[in-house]
């Protein structure tokens, strides 16, 4: 099964229980699985309460970036 295979995760979880705990290999496969059905972007209420936890609008990774190396 190559990587690019996202069709058969059963087939996924079955060779990675060979190498992994297989309770492992069933965690990652339903991550896996979440992340393909739903991809990793934010939603709204997910943006909202990190604004609330931070105190301020989170910034982009490439800003955080460009601020570090100064810092740094």
């Amino acid at each position: 099964m190559s990587y690019a295979d996202h069709s058969n995760m059963s087939e996924w979880e079955r060779q990675a229980a060979q190498m992994l705990p297989p309770l492992m290999a069933v965690h990652f496969r339903l991550m896996y699985e979440f992340t393909q059905k739903s991809g990793l972007k934010a939603t709204r209420a997910d943006f909202d309460r990190q604004t609330q936890l931070l105190g301020h609008p989170p910034r982009k990774f490439g800003d955080f970036v460009k601020e570090a190396k100064v810092a740094f």
